[in-house]
């Protein structure tokens, strides 16, 4: 079976391996340590990324994720087994905010404000971080990403 077909399943048990890597490490502290401000905080973030990436596994099992999101999906979790996080980086910000030059509605900037904000109300400039649960599950990915890294480090060049 080819890896186009099951790419969602791919990019499922990656997350879902990340998530269950970093549960166990929190659950292995002892409780002086989860008591603590750093270690209230650290379980805090996990609860909120596990949360904020149900919709995005959801989407992956009814396979409704579109290709602008599931490609850049695939690849950053070709470079999180690979453990190229930079190159992980790069594609999640390829995924985040893709090309454009002012994703969050930054339009004056200079003599051609008209023209900017001309095509940023035509619809030419889209991202998906005006959806709120895209943008919720895209930042529990990059949470994934940054646990994957502290969890299975590599080469500093390789590295954020």
């Amino acid at each position: 079976e080819d890896i186009t077909e099951r790419r969602e399943e791919y990019v499922s048990a990656t997350f879902r391996r990340c998530l269950k890597a970093w549960e166990l490490t929190l659950a292995k502290r002892d409780r002086a340590d989860k008591d603590t401000p750093q270690g209230l905080q650290d379980t805090g973030y996990f609860t909120q990324t596990s949360g904020f990436t149900q919709p995005l596994f959801v989407s992956l099992k009814q396979r409704t994720l579109v290709g602008d999101i599931l490609i850049p999906l695939v690849e950053i979790c070709n470079c999180v087994h690979a453990r190229e996080y930079r190159v992980a980086s790069e594609w999640y910000m390829k995924l985040s905010i893709g090309n454009a030059a002012w994703p969050m509605g930054v339009t004056s900037v200079g003599i051609h404000e008209r023209a900017a904000t001309n095509n940023i109300f035509c619809g030419k400039v889209a991202h998906i971080l005006n959806n709120d649960t895209q943008r919720k599950y895209i930042q529990g990915v990059k949470r994934l990403m940054t646990k994957a890294q502290q969890l299975w480090p590599t080469d500093p060049s390789k590295s954020v």
